[in-house]
């Protein structure tokens, strides 16, 4: 007979071997080894921000059946405590982002953030040091997309590229274009999935908002897990704010350092009425994460949002934008259809150029193509 406690040592070990290998296979590899298991090139790259920060990204040159590298660029960045490989694990379903975007004649590529295990490294900062975590998204926006964008169109020695973003990537996206409008000029069109902004609706406890978890989801979720990643306490803390205040704007230091950093005691909104580039956004009733209401409100609010694609599946939530298992025929499909005859749709109107940043007359003009 065994003792009580070699009944349960025998218990956990029985319940830990059938949870190894129920485990889906994908689990154990690597991200090079996972994306060279279902037939894409892989390749790892390192930017520096402007305040220090090293940055691994990744890069998938050509689709299963290439051997040249494609001529058009999209970058994509992931939402918050994700990371770049969210855009890939999905290929267990046959609904990887990356995959698909390669498949589609996409040069892709796959940003990663500050504090990402892909973003732990500065020049002379330890992750030991408090001042190592001192930003939210607006440092996100204000330096490591830039520094991404940069070394994208250096390496692609294209003008411009395609920009894909869940959630947080979005934020960001308004964050640059509102601080850094020069880099509006180097975006064709953004696709934006979940899009977080305005959080006035938000209404839902902070729970991992998996609702359904059918066999195909189930063997992709140690998958997910495995790819979690950290975030920095201010980037929750300004999440927080804009749900608790309903402004879109920069983070707030309470009223002496706001007047120290900002110059008075609360800071203005983020202008994304200067927002001119090209957005697309695709969201969902079902997200109880970023409401509909809000992503609607925005839309409004930017010059150049050219559509609103609400998804027909009520019951699609916040992780359905990248690990659905109908990810390919209910979301990748139109996003991609509608990004790559945006250009053509554009050269058939009678617009004469892509617009420059607050060329208000000519944004209305590409917006009338859509309507």
């Amino acid at each position: 007979m065994f003792s009580k406690y070699q009944q349960i040592f025998v218990q956990i070990f029985f319940l830990w071997t059938t949870v190894i290998f129920a485990l889906h296979p994908d689990v154990f590899l690597s991200t090079v080894q996972l994306v060279k298991k279902y037939g894409y090139p892989l390749e790892i790259h390192s930017v520096v921000t402007q305040d220090g920060y090293k940055i691994s990204i990744y890069r998938i040159r050509h689709g299963k059946n290439g051997n040249s590298t494609n001529t058009k660029p999209v970058l994509m960045m992931h939402g918050i405590a994700s990371q770049a490989e969210s855009f890939i694990i999905n290929g267990v379903n046959n609904g990887s982002w990356a995959y698909s975007m390669a498949d589609r004649g996409y040069d892709v590529w796959l940003g990663n953030t500050r504090g990402t295990p892909h973003g732990r490294k500065h020049l002379f900062l330890d992750t030991k040091q408090k001042e190592f975590w001192n930003f939210s998204f607006h440092e996100i926006g204000l330096y490591d997309l830039p520094a991404i964008i940069d070394y994208v169109l250096e390496k692609t020695n294209k003008p411009k590229l395609s920009y894909l973003a869940t959630s947080q990537g979005c934020v960001i996206f308004y964050v640059m274009c509102s601080y850094r409008r020069e880099y509006q000029k180097k975006i064709i069109i953004a696709s934006f999935l979940a899009p977080a902004g305005y959080m006035k609706h938000f209404s839902y406890p902070l729970i991992l908002p998996f609702t359904r978890t059918p066999k195909r989801l189930q063997e992709m979720l140690p998958l997910a897990v495995k790819f979690g990643t950290s975030v920095s306490l201010y980037q929750i803390l300004h999440f927080v704010q804009l749900i608790n205040s309903g402004h879109f704007r920069p983070f707030d230091h309470g009223e002496e350092k706001n007047i120290e950093i900002y110059g008075k005691p609360m800071p203005d909104d983020y202008p994304i009425e200067t927002i001119d580039v090209p957005i697309a956004m695709y969201y969902s009733i079902g997200d109880v994460l970023i409401k509909y209401q809000d992503i609607e409100e925005m839309c409004n609010a930017l010059p150049m949002c050219v559509r609103q694609f609400i998804l027909p599946n009520k019951r699609w939530n916040h992780l359905d934008f990248v690990y659905s298992v109908h990810l390919t025929k209910e979301l990748i499909e139109p996003v991609a259809e509608f990004a790559e005859n945006y250009e053509t749709k554009f050269k058939n109107s009678l617009c004469n150029e892509l617009p420059e940043p607050r060329e208000m007359e000519n944004a209305e003009c590409i917006k009338s193509v859509y309507n």
